[in-house]
């Protein structure tokens, strides 16, 4: 009996590990974020984010109900709110944010067919063009959450990428 339940745990990590190593995020042109092939909306439950990247780290819990996550290893962060997903955050380059962990992401992520990592620049806003974005501050572009049905947020610091944030509503 000890041996199995040894199997099963050392299986678990081996599943938890496996799940996190493999992260594929897209923002198609439908304007859906789509994590490993699983689509995400205001729908989405804690269980679902869960069952997609594993167990999280609570990083803070607010009185309202809101909870803000991370996965320290892969650089994601997610908030929810009674349950549901209110936010996707990725980050590539950590500007002291603390609500992002300060770990990179090592996934791949496309806009569309554009591909962005660490290494992309402010400049590649130009290029996106399923979404209209509008730089309102040197280090801060987003999309206009009137008109989106996700709205995006992009961080930059020295022009390069540093966190791209997804809100649910």
């Amino acid at each position: 009996m000890k041996n199995i339940l040894f199997i099963l745990l050392a299986f678990a990590s081996v599943n938890l590990a496996v799940a996190q190593k493999n992260i594929e995020i897209e923002f198609t042109k439908d304007k859906e974020v789509i994590v490993n092939n699983t689509k995400l909306s205001k729908e989405s439950s804690f269980q679902d984010i869960k069952k997609l990247l594993g167990e999280p780290t609570i990083y803070k819990n607010f009185r309202s109900g809101k909870i803000n996550y991370h996965y320290e290893n892969s650089g994601i962060a997610f908030h929810t709110i009674n349950n549901k997903l209110v936010f996707l955050g990725i980050n590539f380059n950590w500007d002291g944010d603390e609500s992002f962990p300060e770990k990179e992401y090592n996934g791949t992520f496309k806009i569309d067919d554009l591909s962005i990592n660490k290494e992309s620049k402010k400049s590649i806003i130009d290029t996106i063009k399923i979404v209209e974005l509008k730089c309102i501050a040197p280090s801060l572009c987003v999309s206009n959450p009137e008109i989106e049905k996700t709205p995006i947020i992009i961080g930059f610091n020295n022009s390069l990428i540093t966190q791209i944030g997804f809100e649910f509503h």
